[in-house]
């Protein structure tokens, strides 16, 4: 079996590592991308740029590329050409949605329709889709690993840096409006002026400067505005670091046992104390809970498999989060 993974680029890195995970359980499975214009700098497999209506490109594109694979599994689907997506239908099709472009426009029916299984990276997206189609949509979470390999393009990786002793603090974002930036900077500047702390920001760039600002802190905060918490907040418990965002209470169904420590902007300050005063006799001593409980329910491995076996057949999708933290092997 053949299957070609396919994006209008890399999304949260999820479907390079689907693909890079399927390849090492010695799978023939391959991504591909329309356009590689991010300034985040992941990883890239098989990158086709061209214009979007180019019929004979596509067609092209279908006979080299598409043909050979048994199945597709697409990514939100927002920048892949209607050319190719005319093709889409002649194989068995799998549907994967990771944010904005479902939250906007409800998904593709057409595609949706075809689809024998969809995926969703975050529970709340399930209920964007037309309700005819939930009965076959399902919450995976996404795969997430801090190898540089496997997360950043390679002429981006340079020396790691180094911190002070002093407790830090670390904050970064893409889109500054959907993390609640603004409010988060507010805090650090009272922070800085009371408490001999270290503050690291990393806004816009790419993904491997992310990870360096990361890897330098004791606390890392993640978003607040979403309810939900993202790529980059597992990014840093697997490096063992505290995190506090916003999660909203109904969405902790669909993470048991997760150990990042809600707040809300208005309630942020305080979460930060707590987590600075309680910090030698809670909080820093949790470490490799963190990063197990992140490198479980996150693994790339037992995600990559976990599709696999669906394509095969041989499992179905489950709608119980707790199978991600007890795989069977």
């Amino acid at each position: 079996m053949e299957i070609l993974h396919m994006a209008g680029q890399n999304l949260a890195n999820v479907p390079y590592l689907i693909s890079a995970g399927q390849r090492e359980a010695g799978r023939d499975s391959r991504y591909w991308t329309i356009y590689n214009d991010s300034y985040i700098k992941y990883p890239e497999d098989i990158i086709t740029p061209y214009p979007r209506d180019n019929v004979n490109i596509a067609n092209v594109f279908y006979e080299h590329e598409m043909d050979k694979a048994d199945v597709y599994h697409i990514h939100s689907p927002y920048k892949v050409p209607a050319p190719v997506l005319k093709h889409v239908g002649k194989k068995e099709l799998y549907m994967h949605y990771h944010g904005t472009f479902l939250r906007r426009t409800g998904g593709i029916r057409s595609l949706n329709k075809q689809a024998k299984y969809i995926f969703v990276s975050t529970p709340d997206l399930l209920f964007f889709l037309n309700k005819e189609y939930r009965k076959k949509a399902f919450f995976v979470p996404n795969p997430v690993t801090v190898v540089p390999k496997y997360c950043c393009a390679e002429d981006i990786i340079t020396e790691p840096m180094y911190r002070t002793e002093k407790f830090t603090i670390s904050h970064t974002t893409t889109v500054s409006e959907r993390k609640g930036t603004y409010e988060v900077l507010d805090v650090l500047r009272y922070l800085k002026k009371r408490f001999d702390i270290d503050v690291h920001l990393c806004i816009k760039k790419n993904h491997w400067q992310s990870l360096q600002t990361m890897g330098m802190c004791d606390l890392y905060l993640d978003q607040f505005v979403r309810g939900l918490y993202g790529v980059g907040a597992v990014e840093a418990l697997l490096m063992g670091k505290m995190v506090i965002g916003y999660i909203m209470n109904k969405w902790r169904r669909f993470f048991p046992g997760l150990p990042i420590k809600s707040a809300d902007t208005f309630g942020l300050l305080d979460a930060i104390k707590v987590v600075m005063y309680e910090w030698e006799s809670k909080y820093g001593p949790e470490s490799e809970q963190r990063m197990k409980w992140a490198n479980t329910f996150h693994n790339p491995d037992r995600i990559a498999e976990y599709y696999l076996n669906i394509y095969d057949g041989k499992v179905e999708p489950t709608r119980d989060p707790t199978y991600f933290l007890r795989w069977k092997d």
